[in-house]
């Protein structure tokens, strides 16, 4: 993904997520998760899964919503 993963504001914040709109034509439309881990590796989260997979993080996503955390050490 092609997003600042660290942002430093008046506090730092570290990207811990993203919600994507996932539109497929004829299937039905849904929304997932993509999270990164304390390790730096990206799962995804499907509501219509029930496994966790390996994110792909150089496909181009329609981010609705991104998840920013402050930086623990």
């Amino acid at each position: 993904m092609d997003l600042p993963i660290v942002l430093n504001l008046k506090t730092k914040l570290t990207l811990r997520s993203a919600i994507i709109y996932s539109e497929t034509p004829n299937t039905i439309d849904h929304y997932y998760t993509v999270y990164r881990r304390n390790n730096g590796a990206w799962e995804t989260y499907y509501d219509m899964q029930n496994k966790i997979t390996v994110a792909r993080t150089s496909v181009y996503h329609n981010f609705n919503a991104l998840n920013y955390t402050q930086f623990r050490i």
